[in-house]
């Protein structure tokens, strides 16, 4: 009996974890989410299955032409016995791939087919970049909104002090209705960050749905040390490994391909072709008569490129200049990236430095004005505007701080995707 209860109590506990599980959003899972229900993705990957089969089928000869007929029917009577010429024939024609160009179609498709494998990996980056940014933003509008609700309680304090002030006959009434000012305008606020709340999260519904959008935010976990990476890994070097610089090297090996192709139009193109011809009837020569004898025809047929002056060697060239074009596409990306990467970094630096002075100065400085304010006021010798004003500087202080936090992650996921994180 012992067994059975704990067993169901085990059970009872699995049922909680998983509702628990599901109860919330961490950064990872809707990172997992979006992945999974991503159309593009399953779309690039139903491609990339699309072209292996291609080379498959490029690295074959063509269809043979079968040939059946015949040949020399004498029109006066339509009798296939009377004339020795006339013949009943089968053939087959076979046309041979131009040099390796069988071999070389098939390495096309399959560079191809690693180019969508590079614009799935892409779409990949590009996905987890857009879910954090919307995560982070729904995290951020929601942290300033219980920052604002905790401030509204505070300033909802300085009304009900600004009235014991009034009441005892020791402020103005300007006091009281001053802290009323401040306190409806933090509650617009208040109202303000409740819209925003429901426009992230609606933003954030279009990768991971409807359903998990509205799910509560799992911060418990810190996403920024999940986001961290290490100088080496922001070294510069780490741009070509980012899924832009796969999607310009499969193009390139594609154009390598085409320019294979270009050069295998100067090769001969072989066919051959075996006809077996059947007679009818007697051979009138042979003595005592007997059958014709059939006949068997082979043929090999090559066509040899002579003028290559305006076709061939042209569309070599131009096979050539598309390929150093898509180089060139490859040295500007890196550029890009490059000049991208340096710029997050900055930021990066910056924010590190704003976020230290703001913990280590800003928040412990204003909360320590904030309190002394208040002393002051209550003791007879501070003004209310300058207790408002350190209300207020606090406040502010506060939601700075916030988003510096959430701008350090959201440089952090610009330079994970600029170094090419692993997918």
């Amino acid at each position: 009996m012992k067994l059975q209860n704990l067993a169901l109590a085990a059970t009872f506990l699995l049922m909680n974890t998983a509702v628990m599980a599901e109860s919330s959003l961490s950064l990872a899972a809707a990172e997992k989410i979006a992945l999974e229900r991503d159309l593009i993705i399953q779309s690039q990957q139903a491609r990339s299955k699309a072209m292996t089969e291609r080379s498959v089928s490029a690295d074959s000869w063509a269809d043979p032409v079968i040939k059946f007929g015949a040949l020399a029917v004498p029109v006066d009577s339509y009798d296939l016995e009377q004339e020795q010429m006339t013949q009943v024939v089968i053939g087959y024609q076979q046309m041979l791939p131009r040099g390796d160009s069988a071999e070389i179609k098939s390495k096309k498709w399959l560079s191809k087919a690693a180019l969508m494998n590079a614009n799935e990996i892409q779409r990949m980056a590009m996905l987890k970049k857009n879910v954090r940014q919307a995560w982070l933003k729904v995290y951020l509008k929601e942290a300033a909104r219980d920052i604002i609700k905790t401030n509204s309680g505070l300033f909802k304090q300085l009304v009900t002090v600004s009235q014991s002030q009034y009441v005892a006959g020791r402020k103005k009434q300007q006091d009281v209705l001053q802290a009323e000012v401040e306190f409806s305008l933090v509650e617009d606020k208040l109202e303000k960050a409740e819209s925003d709340s429901q426009v992230a999260r609606a933003a954030l519904a279009l990768w991971v749905g409807e359903d998990n959008a509205q799910l509560a935010l799992d911060s418990s976990s810190d996403f920024l040390a999940n986001l961290m990476l290490t100088e080496q890994q922001m070294a510069r070097e780490s741009l070509l490994q980012h899924p832009m610089v796969g999607q310009r090297d499969s193009i390139i090996k594609v154009a390598q391909q085409d320019v294979a192709l270009a050069n295998e139009k100067t090769s001969a193109q072989w066919a051959f072709d075996i006809s077996y011809g059947m007679r009818q009837g007697e051979n009138p020569a042979m003595a005592g008569g007997g059958e014709r004898p059939d006949f068997l025809s082979m043929m090999a047929m090559v066509s040899i490129p002579m003028f290559t002056g305006n076709k061939q060697d042209r569309d070599i060239i131009a096979s050539k200049q598309l390929l150093q074009a898509e180089k060139y596409q490859r040295q500007d990306a890196l550029r890009t990236l490059n000049s991208q990467l340096k710029q997050a970094k900055v930021r990066w630096y910056k924010i590190i430095e704003r976020i230290r002075r703001y913990e280590e100065k800003v928040l412990p400085q204003a909360k320590q004005n904030s309190k002394a304010a208040m002393s002051a006021y209550q003791s007879g010798v501070g003004s209310f505007i300058a207790l408002t004003r350190a209300r207020v500087s606090e406040f502010n202080a506060q939601l700075s701080h916030l988003k510096l936090t959430v701008e350090k992650a959201n440089v952090l996921t610009e330079i994970r995707y600029l170094v090419g994180e692993k997918s």
